[in-house]
């Protein structure tokens, strides 16, 4: 008798299925982030560059405040930070909507973008703290999963709020968030639980700075390089791909592209338990690179594409690559870490992929202003190529020096 399709999820520690519950109410209510670019060109008046810059300088913001979230969830714990950062994240995008489109509600985005990066590393930290080994794969899956599952009905909701009921968008974003913290409640604290009485080989203990870490992991710090390409690219599905689909089809561009991001989250929910079970054997670096070769393709659609079915068949494939990266993204560095330095090390990870985010709608704001769709386009599909041939080759490399006689 076949198995069900969610069987491999049974049998994971309690703490994955309260975070699974925390993700699901999070992501129905997000409504701001997917539309940021439509409210800051739409609603505020930016040109796409300037929303582009704006977009650079969130991510800019974001970068001491990674850093120094990740100190403080290894220092302090991590139901403690989230909790913490998730309720200012919480009251300023409700602080949102008792402002008008303008100057004073793009500093309270770019601040409730800075809270929610304080926090999100210890999620990671969490999982890594209580799953190891095998289960890994399961773990990280799952909570992608329920990511998805809220992403499935809130962008939509979101795109129907949009152009009449703005303030009633950022208030109903702020109150699931504090909803899902309010979950949190329930979590115990997981810091320590998996740390090593004694050092790790090397000499690695929890004063060890996070630098020495990474440079005594090589093959990780060159890892955390190459994700530079993939989130550079990944970020147009938030930046150009959405104002392509205004470029397109006008007033009727935030609705289609809503219908975008669910259709990503019902490929997400139908295909993550069929992929992660497909490549449970596979090792996380080899994943990478095809994830990578899928993001290729779907960015090659996008820039011939002018009809919504093609749209729709990008998104497809541009989901699968998106399945396999964000589960082996996970693995890899929880495998790669040492238990002490996993705030610091998933918050210096963010801070490295954040700079892809940072220059990738700076960069396309301006590109777009003097070429086409279709050309920016092949530029990201371009640099995702080059991301997907290094993550073959790190692989490559990994795997010669693990066969290489000891010295």
């Amino acid at each position: 008798m076949k198995k069900p399709r969610f069987q491999l999820y049974r049998g994971l520690p309690k703490e994955i299925y309260l975070l699974f519950a925390v993700r699901v109410v999070n992501t129905v209510g997000s409504f701001v982030m997917p539309l940021l670019a439509m409210i800051l060109t739409e609603k505020i008046g930016l040109s796409s560059a300037d929303a582009g810059s704006f977009a650079t300088l969130v991510c800019l913001t974001q970068a001491p405040c990674v850093l120094i979230g990740g100190k403080l969830i290894d220092a302090f714990g991590r139901r403690r930070m989230i909790l913490l950062f998730n309720t200012l994240r919480a009251l300023t995008y409700m602080s949102c909507a008792l402002v008008a489109p303008g100057r004073a509600m793009a500093v309270l985005i770019l601040l409730a973008s800075d809270f929610y990066v304080f926090s999100w590393p210890a999620f990671d930290a969490v999982t890594a703290d209580v799953v190891e080994g095998d289960a890994s794969k399961q773990a990280f899956s799952f909570l992608y999963l329920g990511t998805n599952l809220g992403y499935a009905v809130g962008p939509v909701l979101g795109g129907l709020l949009f152009k009449d009921h703005l303030p009633l968008l950022f208030f109903l974003d702020g109150l699931t968030t504090l909803l899902s913290t309010g979950l949190v409640l329930l979590l115990p604290e997981t810091k320590n639980r998996s740390v090593p009485a004694e050092p790790r080989e090397g000499g690695v203990t929890e004063k060890t700075n996070t630098l020495r870490v990474l440079r005594r992991t090589p093959v990780l710090a060159l890892f955390l390089l190459i994700l530079l390409f993939y989130d550079f690219t990944y970020a147009q599905y938030g930046f150009t791909l959405p104002l392509q689909m205004d470029s397109l089809f006008s007033s009727a561009g935030p609705r289609l592209y809503s219908t975008l991001v669910s259709a990503n989250a019902v490929v997400v929910i139908a295909f993550t338990p069929l992929i992660t079970k497909l490549s449970a054997r596979v090792c996380p670096l080899p994943a990478m690179a095809g994830g990578g070769a899928l993001f290729f393709a779907s960015f090659l659609l996008f820039a011939v594409s002018g009809r919504m079915i093609v749209f729709y068949a990008a998104i497809v494939l541009f989901t699968f690559g998106e399945i396999i990266t964000t589960i082996n993204t996970g693995v890899y560095i929880a495998d790669a870490t040492p238990p002490t330095h996993r705030g610091r090390v998933n918050s210096a990870a963010n801070l490295v992929r954040g700079g892809g985010y940072a220059l990738g709608p700076v960069v396309m704001g301006h590109l777009l202003e003097k070429t086409s769709y279709c050309a920016g386009w092949l530029f990201i599909a371009g640099l995702m190529g080059l991301g997907a041939a290094l993550m073959f080759l790190l692989d490559f490399c990994a795997k010669r020096k693990s066969k290489a006689p000891s010295p």
